[in-house]
Formats: structure tokens, C-alpha cells, sequence
């Protein structure tokens, strides 16, 4: 009767963990096929995640900015997108780091973009900006 009851605790708890956690699966599926995240309403849903709250990151100290001055032609509009795609790297690699095969490859097409974006633009390398986001998170 005890191992029956502990069988049905841990059901439920699974049942809780997937109803509370994203499946990366869902993540995946927002990606654009040059490997980044646009900033929708859609995927802070998905990943539990204040969509103002991503928008007022402060991202100064790495010299992007969204007036574009100090980042040069074509940069603006893509800056919602490097930021939100941080965020997901982020995000994906704290909270499944050990379903690290189902996501590699996606986060790894999201890491190239960031780091064309990025690097070579006066900007800081990409592998800062996540840190700096993942330490918002």
C-alpha cells in the first residue's frame, strides 16, 4: 500500500514538472531557420518568461544599442533578435543541461547566429552576452 501511494507521489509530480516546464521541443519549433528567436509574446509564454522584462535588459555595456548609433547598417532590426535568442540559449542550457542531446544542435544554430551578429560589429563576443543574460535569468 506504501509503494503504491509513493508510485502515484511520483506521478504526480511528473505530471506537475512537465505542466510547469516547457518541452524544448516547443523552443525548437520558434526557431527561424537562420538559427534565431524573434521577440514574441509567443515564446516569453513558452519559457515562462516576462516579455517587458526581456525587452528592458540592459545590454549597454556591450555596445549594441537599439537606436542602432554605435552598432552600424542592418543592426537595429536585428537586435530584438540577438537579445531574444540569448535568452533562449540561456534559458535552455540552465534548465535542460542534462538533456543536452535533444537541444544541442538547435542552441548550436542559435550560437552561430548570435556569434555572426555579434562578433566583428564592435560588439562584445556572444559568449558574454549570455552570460550577462544568463545571469538575469
Amino acid at each position: 500500500e506504501r509503494e503504491r501511494e509513493r508510485e502515484r507521489e511520483r506521478e504526480r509530480e511528473g505530471r506537475e514538472h512537465r505542466e510547469r516546464v516547457p518541452s524544448v521541443t516547443s523552443i525548437a519549433m520558434e526557431q527561424s531557420v537562420n538559427g534565431s528567436f524573434l521577440m514574441t509574446n509567443t515564446i516569453a509564454k513558452i519559457l515562462s518568461l516576462d516579455l517587458a522584462m526581456i525587452q528592458s535588459m540592459d545590454l549597454s555595456k556591450f555596445n549594441i544599442s537599439k537606436g542602432g548609433e554605435r552598432g552600424g547598417e542592418g543592426f537595429t532590426e536585428s537586435l530584438d533578435r540577438i537579445i531574444m535568442t540569448a535568452v533562449v540559449i540561456a534559458f535552455v542550457e540552465k534548465k535542460y543541461a542534462k538533456e543536452k542531446g535533444v537541444w544541442d544542435r538547435f542552441v548550436g544554430k542559435a550560437r552561430g547566429f548570435l556569434e555572426k551578429q555579434l562578433n566583428g560589429k564592435g560588439a562584445e563576443s556572444a559568449q558574454d552576452i549570455l552570460q550577462a543574460v544568463s545571469a538575469l535569468l
